[in-house]
C-alpha cells in the first residue's frame, strides 16, 4: 500500500515520486518504473514475478526475490506503508530482467516543504525559505 502523501507521474518511461512530507523525490526508470506501475495497480509480488518471468525468460523464484527486495527498498524509503515479506532473493537466472534502481534526491527539499500561503515574503510574491513572515 502506498503512503498517502505522495505524488507520482510517469513520463517517457521515468517515474518521478515526490514525498510531500519529507521533501525528497525519487526517480525510477526501466524495471523500477514498471514495478512501481504494477504496485500502483495493486499487483502482488507473485503476480509481478509470474508475468515478468514469462516476459524476460527468467526464473520465477529469483525474480520474486528481486521484486521483494525492491519493495523493501520502497518501504525503507517510506514510500509504501506495508512491509513486504522477508524472503531471501535466491540466485537464479533473471533472463533479460534488469534489477530496479531507485535514485533519491534531496536537493529541492527546502523548496518542496515551503508553505506557499504562510512563507511568502511581502513584495517577493513567492515563498522565500527562512523568512517566517
Amino acid at each position: 500500500m502506498l503512503k498517502g502523501d505522495l505524488v507520482h507521474e510517469t513520463l517517457d518511461g521515468e517515474t518521478i515520486i515526490i514525498d510531500l512530507s519529507s521533501g525528497s523525490y525519487y526517480s525510477l526508470e526501466g524495471s523500477a518504473a514498471d514495478l512501481w506501475a504494477r504496485l500502483v495497480a495493486c499487483e502482488s509480488i507473485a503476480e509481478s514475478a509470474e508475468s515478468l518471468s514469462v516476459q524476460h525468460s527468467g526464473d520465477f523464484t529469483a525474480l520474486r526475490g528481486r521484486i521483494a527486495d525492491f519493495h523493501r527498498q520502497l518501504f525503507d524509503h517510506g514510500l509504501v506503508i506495508s512491509q513486504p515479506p522477508a524472503e531471501s532473493a535466491p540466485d537464479g537466472d533473471l533472463g533479460s530482467f534488469e534489477l530496479p534502481k531507485i535514485r533519491v534526491y534531496d536537493d529541492l527539499r527546502e523548496h518542496l516543504l515551503l508553505d506557499p500561503i504562510h512563507d511568502v515574503e511581502r513584495g517577493a510574491g513567492w515563498p522565500v525559505p527562512g523568512t517566517g513572515t
